[in-house]
């Protein structure tokens, strides 16, 4: 009896923990989604969800000193440091220039515990006209303390315009000037602290699909900072995009310079950034991008240029209704033709199609993407595993993307890769 009454308690016991557990795991399944979406998703989402403080309508009963947008250099003649002021209470203030080469890093003011003085050697202005304007340029050279290897920079102003270039030249390139990290830069400059009311930022992170962010860690990205009044300041590379970062440090020093994981610069290197000041966040944004056209000889293509940009189109990528999903009974070369027929029949112009990652092989652990299918719209096509060849999938398809365009489909695709 005793022995009955043991294993019967052993049963109970057993069976709180096997139904905890599952229960555990249940309510962890259906909360999953949330917590993706809570959590995760933002980080990864390319749309720019507002947020109510945003809009909160603390301290807006005081006005703004306001924002001069042509606005004006100082420049130390003894150590190279700058400030830029563009209205009352709006500065850009300790302005230097740091780099790193040979392992070490050298800047032009009040160098710390192992790094080196860059020596400012001449300050000199000159005037001048280039495709941008005329200009008075601020020109300096400086001196490595411990060898014979210089570098120049240039703070260029142009006459009744809204911006400023910053030019950092290398004659003799860098070696092993490398910080490890893509967030610290290996030069600096232009590289200061932010005393203004722009304090808001809107960016793009260094991330898969680039979300819009509220804040700067690193971003190769053009950066702006505001005010509740959308007084704006750009921050952009005018060159180079590819190997740049703007950066913002625990002390809020915004850095922008060459991406810390390059080893090396070559000789005769340089590189620009552009200030640009204004008004609004998409604005500033066009303004950018009409200089950036300018300086680098181009125009700024028609949309209707290209059938995606000019047409309608029908998309399959993630939130549309056959984003990895067929119609019943049907894989997805013939859902496809089917819903190419229906908007014929009822004669809605669709001028191309989009096929996302579904339609071409990939790594796929079925047991995974069985078990975490709620999650679809969240972790989007990598629940269904990485790229293996960029050719259909013969669960889909019953010959190549070629073929079935040319023979069968017989309209525009754009496909995902």
């Amino acid at each position: 009896m005793i022995l009955l009454n043991y294993n019967f308690d052993t049963l109970i016991i057993l069976f709180y923990i096997i139904f905890s557990l599952l229960l555990f795991c249940v309510i962890a399944y259906l909360l999953l989604p949330w917590i993706f979406k809570k959590f995760v998703s933002p980080k990864f989402n390319a749309s720019y969800v507002f947020k109510s403080k945003d809009f909160k309508k603390k301290g807006r009963n005081q006005l703004l000193p306001e924002q001069n947008n042509y606005p004006q250099i100082d420049i130390d003649r003894t150590f190279g440091v700058y400030k830029i002021s563009f209205g009352t209470k709006r500065k850009l203030i300790d302005g230097i220039i740091k780099l790193r080469h040979n392992n070490k890093d050298y800047i032009n003011f009040e160098p710390k515990e192992q790094q080196k003085l860059l020596e400012l050697l001449t300050v000199r202005e000159e005037s001048g006209t280039d495709k941008l304007g005329d200009y008075i340029s601020f020109q300096m050279e400086f001196r490595f303390e411990d060898e014979e290897k210089y570098i120049n920079t240039s703070i260029k102003q142009y006459f009744n315009e809204n911006f400023i270039i910053f030019e950092l030249s290398i004659p003799d390139g860098l070696e092993r000037a490398t910080s490890e990290e893509y967030s610290i830069p290996i030069t600096s400059f232009p590289s200061f602290i932010n005393k203004s009311f722009n304090t808001k930022i809107f960016t793009y992170r260094n991330a898969i699909f680039c979300p819009p962010s509220r804040t700067i860690k690193a971003t190769s990205a053009p950066v702006i900072l505001y005010d509740f009044e959308l007084n704006s300041l750009a921050i952009s590379p005018l060159d180079g995009f590819l190997h740049t970062t703007i950066s913002k440090d625990q002390d809020g020093r915004i850095s922008c310079g060459i991406q810390g994981e390059i080893e090396q610069l070559s000789k005769e290197f340089s590189q620009k950034y552009v200030l640009l000041f204004g008004k609004g966040i998409n604005i500033i944004m066009e303004q950018l991008g009409d200089l950036l056209l300018k300086y680098h000889d181009s125009n700024r293509k028609s949309l209707y240029t290209d059938v995606v940009t000019a047409y309608l189109g029908f998309w399959t990528d993630n939130g549309g209704y056959y984003y990895y999903k067929t119609e019943k009974g049907l894989n997805y070369e013939d859902t496809m033709i089917a819903i190419r027929d229906y908007f014929e029949e009822k004669q809605i112009p669709i001028r191309y199609y989009n096929f996302d990652s579904w339609w071409y092989l990939k790594h796929t652990n079925r047991l995974f993407t069985i078990f975490f299918r709620p999650l679809i719209r969240l972790l989007g096509g990598g629940l269904y595993g990485n790229t293996l060849r960029w050719e259909t999938d013969p669960r889909n398809f019953t010959t190549n993307l070629k073929t079935f365009h040319q023979k069968r489909f017989k309209k525009p695709i754009t496909a995902h890769n």
